[in-house]
């Protein structure tokens, strides 16, 4: 399928008319017109309904738009990372941070900086740091272990404790030693989710629905979003791995280890297979990362 006809066709949903179109596109209308139909006999069904001076997609049509918007936006991406990636400086080392465990590899960060200055950091989704390690725009990623760990050069570190983090208005006495996954089934929940793909919301949610249901009332990307959400008053529940419940506001939540734990979290150091790395960082890389406070922080407050 022809890019350009999407593009043509995305810019006629969205100014109504042909004409406009036109204008927008630097095109003159027949050839525009002509590339309409061309895109419709290729779909094989009526995209686009005149209505009066207006032209208006049908029911096929949004749906066709809609998932065209999403092929552009992956092309633009695409585009953009392959300039990133010609442009970037050799020496440079790329890295990239999953939101999920950004504060238990804190101190790895800085110790990779103090050992090698020129590093450059992307904080991102699990999902789209795995995109770019594979597309080879980062030399190494500190992630949730991969789904397919055979594609890179994987050390593990010790797996998280799971924590359920409660607005302290949904708690009717004082905390409880731990909770089940059961027990959370009864909260509102709000979750950590990846932007694309499946990961450990998918397992948990499972979890869930096999303990009794799940009412997810938000998807979030970011941990600490969630933990400000809660803090600013959302009344529900969250799970997270410990190390990241170091900013919870003791105030508002409650942090409850989670019993029986689901093991779902299992920070690991997902190296490049083709990075040549330096000596210095490569040292820091060959073992498991377990000295990290983050990793012990009691939750029982």
């Amino acid at each position: 399928m022809n890019i350009k006809r999407l593009r043509y066709f995305c810019t006629v949903v969205e100014c109504g008319s042909v004409s406009k179109a036109a204008q927008v596109l630097h095109l003159s209308q027949p050839p525009l017109s002509k590339r309409l139909q061309e895109l419709e006999a290729e779909t094989g069904v009526p995209l686009l309904a005149r209505q009066g001076n207006k032209i208006a997609p049908t029911a096929a049509g949004w749906f066709f738009y809609e998932r065209a918007l999403e092929i552009l936006r992956h092309i633009d991406q695409l585009e953009r990372e392959t300039r990133l990636f010609s442009a970037r400086p050799q020496h440079l080392l790329q890295v990239g941070l999953s939101y999920l465990y950004r504060r238990y590899f804190t101190p790895l960060v800085l110790a990779l900086q103090q050992v090698y200055p020129p590093l450059r950091v992307m904080v991102s989704d699990s999902s789209h740091i795995e995109h770019l390690l594979d597309s080879q725009m980062l030399d190494f990623a500190l992630i949730q272990k991969p789904q397919q760990p055979q594609r890179f050069l994987c050390t593990p570190c010790l797996p998280l404790a799971t924590v359920a983090v409660l607005h302290r208005s949904l708690l009717t006495g004082a905390p409880p030693a731990s909770i089940t996954l059961a027990e959370l089934c009864h909260y509102p929940l709000i979750l950590q989710r990846l932007i694309n793909g499946t990961g450990v919301y998918d397992s948990l949610l499972d979890l869930l629905r096999k303990s009794g249901g799940a009412d997810v009332r938000m998807q979030v990307s970011q941990p600490e979003a969630i933990l400000d959400w809660l803090a600013a008053g959302l009344e529900a529940a969250t799970l997270l791995p410990v190390s990241e419940t170091q900013a919870v506001d003791v105030a508002q939540c409650v942090v409850v280890p989670l019993a029986p734990d689901p093991q779902v979290y299992f920070p690991c150091i997902v190296r490049n297979t083709t990075a040549t790395l330096p000596d210095d960082v490569a040292a820091l890389l060959v073992q498991p990362f377990l000295n990290n406070p983050g990793a012990n922080h009691d939750p029982s407050r």
